[in-house]
């Protein structure tokens, strides 16, 4: 509704991670794994756009990989975004705690107001 009320264009951004380098896997193997993880990125990211009420003809699907909250705050710094609007997994205690809140990371290092649940 924001999007369509500003008439707005929208930046879906979707991180794959990196993988951790291990001692049992080689660099072939590594780059096999990074390549995999991109490969699924888009079609997870073009099933969401499906499944949403976004106005698919001003959405940019976008695919980084890395942390996902450094990447959303990157593209938002290279976008010169005015909103980032994010969805939480909704992890909490114990796992939330070990691996941080990406919506947390973004609020605080975001160029532009975060709009999350």
């Amino acid at each position: 509704m924001l999007a369509e009320a500003a008439s707005a264009e929208i930046d879906l951004v979707h991180v794959t991670p990196s993988p951790i380098p291990d001692r049992h896997l080689g660099p072939e193997a590594l780059l096999r794994l990074a390549q995999a993880f991109h490969d699924q990125g888009r079609p997870a990211a073009e099933e969401f756009l499906r499944a949403s009420r976004l106005p698919p003809e001003r959405v940019h699907v976008q695919i980084a990989t890395g942390l996902a909250g450094e990447q959303v705050v990157h593209w938002a710094q290279g976008r010169a975004a005015d909103l980032v609007v994010m969805g939480t997994h909704g992890w909490s205690g114990l796992v939330r705690w070990m691996l941080g809140s990406v919506a947390h990371h973004v609020v605080q290092a975001a160029p532009c107001p975060v709009l999350w649940p």
